[in-house]
C-alpha cells in the first residue's frame, strides 16, 4: 500500500486507489503517515480530527476510524504501548529523500543532478497538500509544513539551474515566482542574479529597487544584509557572479565537470557469463531499447532497476549478456551475481557482485569504504582483510546487523568509479536475505550511476516466495521498470533463422510458422528442434532454402 499526502490524501494499492470513507477516515490515515515512523497517541489523533472542543465520545468515534482503515490496510496498522503507527510506502517519505540527496549533490558541486532531483521531488505534488482532511489546527500545521517544503524545494531547483547557466531561461519563472511570494527575499535574489547572468544588469538593478520598495512599503525594512552585497557586487561587476559551469551540451560526466571516467578495465574484469556470445541472437530491439534508456537515465539521474521477467528459453540471459558487453564496451563496470536452487547460500549473487570490486579496486577506495562502513562487508567478503587492514568487528544484534551490511553494500556500489551495471540472474531461486538487499539496493536514492537488472521466471515462483511481495513493492519504485519478455515474432523468428543459416526464401518462411507453431517464438526450443532435425535428418533442402519433411513436428 501507497499513501499519498502530496495533493488529495489517497491510499493506493496495486490496482490502483483504495476507496476511504469519508474526511475523518482520511484525516486518521494522513495523522499517521505524516508521524511515521513514530506511532501517533490517542490524542495526537483526536487533535488531528476535531478542533478545541471535541465531542464527548471523541476517543470511541476515532478508534471505530482507525478500525475501518484496519479494514483495508490489515497489519499495515499495528498498535503499541505508544500508540498506532502505520507500516507502508508514503510520498512525502520520497519527497525527503530526493530533497537530502538533492542538497548533498549540489554541495559536491553537481548541480544538474541536483536540479534533477529537485525537479522530481516537485513532481510528486499533485495538488495543494493534504487536501480533503480535516481543517484542524493540527492538520492545518502539517499542511503548512508540507506547502513550506515544496517551496523551498522550487528555490532549490532555481539554485541548482542558476549554477549550471540556465539564468535567461528562468527569468519568466522567477517573475511569477517573486509575484507569488513577493516577501521571500531568497526568490528576488534568484531573479537578480538571472537578469545579470542573461546580460540586463539595468534590469536586475531595477529588480532590487522593486524589492527594497516592497519592503520598505510592507514591513518598514531594508534587504538583507545577504541582497545588499549582492546589489553591490552586480555594480562592481564582480567576476565570482558568473556561473560556476556553463548550459549542459556534452556527456554527463562534461557537464557536471568531472575528470574523464575510469574505462571498466581500470576496475574490474567482464564477468565469463557476460563475456562472450553462447549463440546466435535476433530480434530483441525493443527490450534492448528499455535497457538503453534506463542505462542513459543511471548515468545521468542515478539508480535505476529492470526487473526481466520470461518464462525458461525466452532469451533472458542472452539479452542481458549483450548489453552487459555493450555498456562494458562503452566504459562500464559489469557485475554479476547468480541464484543457485540448491545451493541454500544466504545473499550468494551479492556475494558474487561484491567480490570482484574488493579484488580490484584500489586499496584507496577500499581504505575509505572500511573508514565509513567499517568491517561489515567483510562477513559475506572475507578477502577484504586481505587488501586492507580492518577494526574490530561488532555484534551489533540481527537487525541492526543487516541495517549495517545493506548500508555497506550501497556505500561500495556507490564508490566504484565507473558506471555500473549488475546483472542478477535467476531470481526466482533467490533466498530472502537476498531479495531483501535487492530491493534495499534498487530504492536506494544514494547510487549515482547504477543500473541493476534482474531476470526471473514467472512461472517458476511460488505466492510464498519472497520475490512477488519484492516486485510489488519495487514497482512503486521511481526508476524501476519490469520488462516482461515475450516470444520472437514471425520477423524476429525469420532473423534468428537467418543468423543460424536456415533462412532461404519461401521454404525459410515455411519453416518459420511450423516452429513459431511449436515453439511460440521461444527461442531457446527454437534452436534445440533446429539442432535437432539437423542432427536426425528430418531438414531437407530445396537450393539454399531449408524446409521440414511433414512428420517433423509429430
Amino acid at each position: 500500500m501507497f499513501v499519498r499526502l502530496l495533493g488529495p490524501v489517497e491510499l493506493v494499492g496495486e490496482a490502483g486507489p483504495v476507496r476511504l470513507g469519508g474526511e475523518k477516515e482520511r484525516t486518521a490515515l494522513a495523522a499517521m503517515a505524516v508521524a511515521r515512523p513514530r506511532p501517533v497517541d490517542s490524542d495526537q489523533l483526536v487533535a488531528a480530527l476535531w478542533d478545541e472542543a471535541p465531542p464527548r465520545t471523541a476517543v470511541k468515534s476515532m478508534q471505530s476510524y482507525v478500525s475501518r482503515l484496519r479494514s483495508v490496510l490489515g497489519d499495515a496498522i499495528t498498535s503499541t504501548a505508544t500508540g498506532y503507527v502505520l507500516h507502508a510506502d508514503v510520498d512525502l517519505e520520497k519527497a525527503e529523500r530526493l530533497v537530502a540527496d538533492g542538497l548533498q549533490r549540489f554541495e559536491e558541486g553537481r548541480a544538474e543532478l541536483a536540479a534533477e532531483r529537485f525537479g522530481a521531488t516537485l513532481e510528486l505534488w499533485k495538488g495543494p497538500s493534504l487536501s480533503g482532511v480535516a481543517a484542524t489546527p493540527a492538520m492545518e500545521l502539517e499542511r503548512a509544513r508540507l506547502d513550506e517544503l515544496a517551496r523551498t524545494t522550487a528555490e532549490h531547483r532555481i539554485a541548482a539551474l542558476l549554477e549550471c547557466g540556465h539564468g535567461p531561461n528562468l527569468v519568466g519563472e522567477l517573475e511569477v515566482m517573486v509575484g507569488e511570494e513577493p516577501l521571500r527575499e531568497r526568490r528576488w535574489a534568484h531573479l537578480v542574479t538571472a537578469l545579470y547572468r542573461s546580460g540586463r544588469q539595468a534590469d536586475a538593478l531595477r529588480a532590487y529597487q522593486r524589492l527594497r520598495s516592497t519592503l520598505a512599503d510592507e514591513l518598514g525594512i531594508d534587504p538583507s544584509a545577504e541582497l545588499q552585497e549582492l546589489e553591490r557586487r552586480i555594480l562592481a561587476r564582480d567576476p565570482s557572479l558568473d556561473p560556476q559551469r556553463g548550459p549542459p551540451t556534452e556527456s554527463p560526466d562534461d557537464r557536471l565537470g568531472s575528470v574523464e571516467r575510469p574505462t571498466a578495465s581500470t576496475v574490474v574484469p567482464l564477468p565469463d557469463r557476460l563475456g562472450s556470445s553462447t549463440g546466435s541472437f535476433a530480434g530483441r530491439d525493443a527490450e534492448l531499447g528499455r535497457l538503453r534508456v534506463a542505462w542513459d537515465r543511471a548515468t545521468t539521474h542515478g539508480r535505476r532497476g529492470v526487473l526481466l521477467a520470461g518464462e525458461p528459453g525466452i532469451g533472458k540471459s542472452t539479452l542481458m549478456g549483450r548489453f552487459a558487453r555493450a555498456v562494458q564496451g562503452e566504459g562500464a563496470a559489469v557485475l554479476f551475481g547468480e541464484c543457485n536452487e540448491d545451493l541454500g547460500i544466504a545473499y550468494h549473487p551479492w556475494i558474487e557482485i561484491l567480490a570482484p570490486l574488493v579484488e580490484h579496486l584500489p586499496v584507496e577506495i577500499l581504505t575509505d569504504h572500511v573508514d565509513a562502513c567499517g568491517a561489515v562487508l567483510s562477513r559475506l567478503v572475507p578477502a577484504l582483510d586481505r587488501r586492507v587492514d580492518l577494526p574490530p568487528t561488532v555484534d551489533a544484534g540481527p537487525e541492526a546487523e543487516r541495517y549495517l551490511l545493506f548500508g555497506a553494500v550501497v556505500d561500495l556500489l556507490g564508490r566504484t568509479p565507473a558506471p555500473l551495471l549488475v546483472v542478477i540472474d535467476d531470481l526466482h531461486w533467490a533466498d530472502r536475505p537476498t531479495v531483501q538487499l535487492l530491493r534495499h539496493v534498487m530504492s536506494s536514492s544514494a547510487l549515482p550511476d547504477v543500473l541493476v537488472v534482474g531476470a526471473y521466471r514467472p512461472t517458476d515462483v511460488d505466492r510464498g516466495d519472497p520475490l512477488p511481495r519484492a516486485i510489488a513493492e519495487l514497482r512503486r519504485v521511481d526508476g524501476v521498470d519490469v520488462v516482461a519478455l515475450g516470444g520472437l515474432d514471425d520477423a524476429e523468428l525469420l532473423e534468428l533463422l537467418v543468423a543460424t543459416g536456415h533462412g532461404g526464401a519461401g521454404g525459410g518462411l515455411a519453416l518459420r510458422d511450423a516452429l513459431a507453431a511449436e515453439t511460440g517464438g521461444n527461442p531457446f526450443f527454437t534452436l534445440e528442434i533446429l539442432r535437432h532435425l539437423a542432427e536426425t535428418g528430418m531438414l531437407a533442402r530445396d537450393g539454399d532454402s531449408p524446409t521440414a519433411t511433414s512428420d517433423s513436428f509429430e
